[in-house]
């Protein structure tokens, strides 16, 4: 069943919560450049808890840490457009694998989380 198809029935889906604001809460630095990125690096296993904490509390959409995973923004932390690829594979597999631990068997919508950079030019 397609994305949209749901969105066509009758009910609601339920997105989870601010992300950079549990991180924030919870002691873990979010930072600009990086922001949520950063904690993808360093802190792996804080976004997952939360992506948990999010699918217990009834998400159906978990948004990824990949708010500032431009090659852009990884430029301005010294990082690679190739390390910002990974970190955003691995924010994808953080989300999954908190879907495979929490609510394995439910249908969970996986969101991109991306900023808008006016430099960004995208084709």
């Amino acid at each position: 069943m397609s994305f949209l198809s749901v969105l066509d029935q009758p009910g609601f889906l339920i997105l989870d919560g601010a992300l950079g604001t549990e991180l924030s809460r919870r002691g873990i630095p979010i930072e600009l450049p990086l922001w949520s990125a950063d904690a993808v690096l360093h802190n792996p296993q804080a976004i997952s808890v939360i992506h948990q904490e999010y699918l217990e509390a009834g998400a159906d959409i978990l948004t990824t840490a990949t708010f500032r995973t431009d090659p852009l923004t990884f430029a301005k932390a010294g990082l690679s457009a190739v390390q910002a690829e990974k970190v955003i594979h691995n924010a994808v597999d953080l989300a999954r694998e908190a879907i495979e631990i929490v609510r394995p068997s439910c249908r969970i919508w996986i969101a991109d989380s991306m900023a808008y950079e006016e430099d960004i030019k995208f084709n």
